[in-house]
């Protein structure tokens, strides 16, 4: 049962990550959307048939975590391609979508896994070292390569992070002589980055924070129960109108006609 059910996750998320099907509109997502929702519906089946619970246990299993590395890895190797072309973006204004139609969707994916790949890396010997390493290399050049700023802060704070907590080395740092002075240089190195991630592509950035900003007044009229299904792509432009009327001269203007 266990095996099943592991082979039920890799599955979904492999069509989560690679499904894609000119049938739909939305080529790219919506098939990966329908194919989670079966699977889901297929997992659900087999559980109650067996009458097991899907434990923690099983989802940090060895195979789960190996298959969503590798899963990754293809998704970052597919990117490369693109990259190269070797293989077709699906967007003609980026050269990196993986099976996605932008940069975002696949950096999301990629910066996912990453710590999974970093996990790996430290309770791993011998070759599955040398693989685990090899896959959270060419995770990071794809994520990189992408100029998607959020994998790529995604990417870098993970990987601190794991540092962090993986080799005690909050504790060596602060033995350090002059500690205070290099977490103040380490910390103004970090909001240069944010800055200069920001200003990378500092309009798609503004069309999210106005996309936030106009959904926080959805969720405000209705938090706790929503609008209902497709609700969202009904009403956002409504009340993005209501909020440029409500503030004239936002500095988020310009980027009205990003969703």
């Amino acid at each position: 049962m266990t095996g099943r059910i592991q082979v039920v996750i890799i599955l979904l998320f492999t069509g989560n990550v690679f499904i894609t099907s000119g049938k739909f509109v939305n080529a790219t997502n919506t098939p990966k959307y329908c194919f989670v929702v079966a699977t889901l519906h297929v997992a659900t089946a087999i559980t109650a048939i067996h009458k097991k619970k899907i434990t923690f246990g099983v989802l940090s299993s060895k195979a789960i975590l190996w298959g969503i590395s590798i899963i990754c890895f293809l998704q970052a190797s597919y990117g490369l391609f693109q990259f190269v072309g070797w293989l077709p973006s699906n967007h003609s204004k980026f050269a990196i979508t993986g099976s996605f139609d932008n940069p975002a969707g696949f950096a999301a994916v990629l910066a996912m896994g990453f710590p999974i790949g970093l996990f790996i890396l430290v309770k791993s010997k011998a070759v599955e070292r040398y693989l685990a390493t090899v896959s959270s290399t060419v995770i990071t050049i794809a994520v990189f390569l992408s100029g998607s700023p959020t994998g790529i802060f995604s990417i870098v704070i993970s990987a601190i992070v794991f540092s962090l907590f993986s080799t005690n080395l909050i504790s060596k740092f602060s033995q350090l002589k002059h500690y205070k002075f290099l977490s103040v240089l380490i910390l103004i190195c970090f909001l240069s980055g944010t800055v200069i991630l920001y200003y990378q592509k500092k309009d798609s950035t503004s069309g999210r924070l106005l996309i936030w900003k106009v959904s926080s007044e959805m969720i405000k009229d209705k938090p706790v129960f929503g609008s209902g299904y497709g609700s969202f792509q009904a009403n956002y432009m409504d009340y993005q109108v209501a909020y440029f009327k409500n503030n004239p001269d936002s500095k988020y203007k310009q980027q009205s006609s990003i969703k």
